[in-house]
């Protein structure tokens, strides 16, 4: 609810698509970067001190997820594999109702 990010959803979906690319890094070092960083955003979302970094974290948090959902498809070159890895198509979806999110409610917290 703090969060100068955006509301409970993004926060949400930003948590699950974290931990799940910590838990999944334990074996890949670049999935527990984008884990990590994805976490760091919204617990930096948190502090009131950095409230007039409210755009650069928000900028930040999409270029993460961004980087991450495309780099799932340009290391998954086979359509039968992405079509059994579960977990990577629910978190990707889960990234891409964050980006929905973070784009359609920007003027919801100005005021």
């Amino acid at each position: 609810m703090n969060s100068t990010i955006g509301g409970p959803a993004v926060f949400c979906l930003g948590v699950f698509s974290g931990t799940a690319h910590v838990l999944l890094g334990l074996d890949d070092l670049t999935l527990m970067v984008g884990g990590i960083g994805l976490i760091g955003l919204l617990v930096a979302s948190l502090i009131p001190n950095l409230e007039r970094f409210k755009v650069q974290l928000r900028f930040g948090l999409g270029i993460v997820v961004s980087m991450m959902l495309i780099g799932y498809f340009v290391t998954n070159h086979d359509l039968h594999y992405i079509s059994e890895d579960y977990l990577g198509v629910i978190t990707k979806l889960a990234e891409i109702g964050l980006l929905h999110q973070l784009l359609t409610n920007v003027d919801t917290h100005e005021s």
